[in-house]
């Protein structure tokens, strides 16, 4: 018998404890017994270390645009795991996703048998192969696919599109992925089949000739976009780019759009945790810029949806990112900063925690940045609108998702 949504839920927090390992064997087992729902739609897919979630969604409301049946795939979620599909613009219909997570908890046991050195399946693949199985089930005929860490050994990996975008390479997860911007190059760029697609945005000269070779060598098309091929919509220049990807890879897969159609979608579609206004007074920004790439690119487009007007800033990250260099680039956005320490719940991945705030305050002191610390990121919030409440300030709060949470009341 298929769970409840609750029941699908609380079966992937379970899964917490398995933790990640890098790997194709378990993904590839679990689809076989599945039945290959990849096979069953054509896909886009998106790697890159900032803009994904951007890029995946944009595409997808591209094609739901145009009529094209779709579905789309992103991660992480805000609140539970069934945000992470999205089928013509709407979450995955509850029942499918829970019917979807039945099948793949039932079939895990067949395949930790099959591959008993490969250790358990883990959350993250158990998530994917139930949101490849809704989309299937749910009829879509196109996916875009957001890959979650990397690329090469990557659940999502078990794809082979027609078209791959790399939306930006950066140094996060270098425990990982590699050292350099080229290591973790390489390894976004595995996901390539041969004679796909390839869109990619600016990329520095040795990741450029990189993608140029990689490209050559399977016979692949390149299309390179910059962001600037369109007008003032999106808001934001990082959201721009993000944009222009999703048009060229819609068009590499199903031809171009219609000029008024995709001026109309830039101009009404948002991504929550993007520069994601949540209005109030004093008005409240969320963006999800969690490394330092993303905190400079939400400097570079801020002003565009702030103005004039001062901001604010509540922060808090997670360990594993260069929290020093994040804070060094919040200092071109603010001069005062609320720090907290980021709730890291049960679902999440194991062995994750935040930097403490005390940690933050000293190296906001040694970039000139104003600091107060708060128990937690509501009582931060609460310290932060008070004094924008009192600037004719803008909150924004950034540096992790988790930080979502205590924008809810």
């Amino acid at each position: 018998m298929a769970p409840g949504p609750d029941e699908a839920e609380a079966w992937l927090d379970s899964l917490a404890g398995v933790g990640w390992r890098p790997g194709l064997a378990r993904i590839e087992s679990l689809c076989e017994v599945l039945g290959r729902p990849q096979d069953r739609f054509r896909s886009i897919h998106v790697v890159g270390t900032n803009g994904k979630t951007s890029t995946t969604r944009s595409a997808a409301a591209i094609l739901t645009a145009r009529g094209v049946r779709n579905g789309c795939m992103t991660s992480p979620h805000f609140e539970h795991w069934s945000e992470r599909v999205l089928v013509d613009g709407g979450e995955v219909d509850a029942s499918v996703w829970s019917d979807s997570v039945a099948r793949v908890r039932d079939a895990i046991p067949q395949v930790e048998s099959s591959l008993p050195d490969s250790g358990p399946v883990t959350q993250f693949e158990a998530s994917v192969a139930a949101e490849l199985l809704s989309l299937a089930e749910s009829g879509v005929e196109i996916a875009v696919v957001e890959a979650g860490m990397g690329g090469r050994l990557d659940a999502t990996n078990v794809l082979s599109s027609e078209v791959v975008v790399l939306t930006s390479v950066g140094l996060d997860h270098t425990e990982w992925l590699g050292p350099t911007r080229s290591a973790i190059a390489i390894e976004k760029l595995a996901v390539l089949s041969p004679d796909a697609t390839l869109i990619t945005g600016p990329l520095d000269p040795e990741i450029e000739e990189l993608a140029e070779r990689t490209a050559s060598e399977l016979g692949c098309e390149r299309v390179e976009v910059s962001g600037t091929e369109l007008g003032a919509w999106p808001r934001g220049e990082f959201r721009r780019l993000a944009f222009s990807l999703a048009e060229a890879a819609v068009e590499a897969l199903v031809g171009p759009s219609d000029r008024t159609l995709l001026d109309r979608v830039s101009r009404e579609f948002a991504v929550p945790g993007r520069l994601e206004s949540l209005g109030g007074d004093p008005e409240i920004i969320f963006d999800v810029a969690h490394n330092p790439d993303g905190i400079e690119a939400l400097a570079t487009a801020l002003p565009e949806v702030v103005g004039d007007r001062p901001v604010v800033a509540v922060f808090g990250v997670l360990s594993d990112k260069d929290h020093a260099s994040m804070i060094e680039a919040l200092g071109s956005i603010t001069s005062e900063v609320f720090l907290c320490r980021p709730v890291v719940e049960a679902g999440e991945a194991s062995g994750r925690r935040a930097v403490e705030p005390v940690e933050l305050a000293e190296v906001s002191a040694a970039v000139g940045l104003e600091a107060r610390i708060a128990e937690d990121p509501a009582g931060a919030l609460a310290l932060a609108r008070s004094e924008a409440a009192s600037r004719g300030a803008v909150v924004l709060v950034c540096g992790s998702h988790l930080l979502r949470a205590a924008l809810q009341d």
